[in-house]
């Protein structure tokens, strides 16, 4: 009876010492969890000021710039004071080329006047408002001059390209909207919104804007349209050049 009594305190002491030893296996791995939990916290917090400071001088940085940037634009509105200042000045002393211009301007329009009604208005209206600003004196002859060319180059550009526009189109007296079929400067076909279809040709020394009935000369005008619609470069096209 007493040897069972010592073997149930031996046991008692062993389960009790197993226990023991689990709690402070436990407490052990808590407190390197604790601790690795610091370590994580103070990386952290050390990343976070390290981030806010990069981003304080981040913002210093562009500060900075604007300041800079302001200062550039203050002093190129001052420089492009001076250098209107000056071209004012030696506008006076240079050649006029004012009458040159106004010749160039009429003959510009006579040509305008004279060619295919291709969005006139816009084109006249470009001439009449060089014009009026070289007479108000707002611009110099030699501006007007570099206008003039740009105008012309623009011209000569028109006169190569075979292109589609948008522009209204005087029909028997009425005015309606189109696709224009515009072939260099030479010759113009048109397409209403309506789907009519038509050419405008030279009647009289006047331009017309005349439809097209027949039905095989209205499906030429379509593969025109379709062939400058995919840009085709190069084709061979029937097309009505008078009605």
């Amino acid at each position: 009876m007493k040897t069972l009594f010592i073997l149930l305190l031996v046991s008692t002491s062993i389960t009790a010492k197993t226990t023991y030893e689990k709690i402070a296996q436990k407490i052990v791995q808590l407190r390197g969890e604790v601790e690795l939990l610091n370590t994580q916290l103070t990386t952290a917090k050390s990343e976070y000021q390290n981030d806010v400071k990069g981003l304080s001088a981040r913002r210093s940085q562009l500060e900075a710039q604007i300041q800079m940037e302001q200062l550039k634009s203050k002093k190129l509105l001052g420089t492009e004071e001076q250098l209107n200042k000056k071209i004012k000045e030696q506008s006076i002393s240079v050649k006029d080329y004012s009458k040159f211009v106004g010749y160039q301007i009429d003959n510009a329009r006579v040509h305008i006047e004279s060619g295919i009604p291709f969005k006139k208005e816009k084109r006249l209206s470009e001439l009449s408002k060089i014009e009026k600003e070289l007479k108000a004196k707002k611009i110099s002859s030699e501006v007007a001059l570099s206008r003039l060319w740009a105008f012309a180059e623009d011209e000569m550009r028109l006169a190569k390209e075979n292109s589609i526009h948008k522009q209204t189109v005087k029909i028997n007296g009425e005015e309606n909207f189109a696709s224009v079929i515009k072939l260099g400067m030479v010759k113009m076909y048109f397409h209403t919104v309506d789907n009519r279809v038509g050419i405008v040709q030279n009647i009289d020394g006047e331009y017309v804007y005349s439809l097209i009935n027949k039905k095989e000369q209205k499906e030429r005008v379509f593969r025109l349209l379709d062939g400058i619609k995919k840009q085709i470069r190069y084709g061979q096209y029937d097309l009505p050049l008078s009605i």
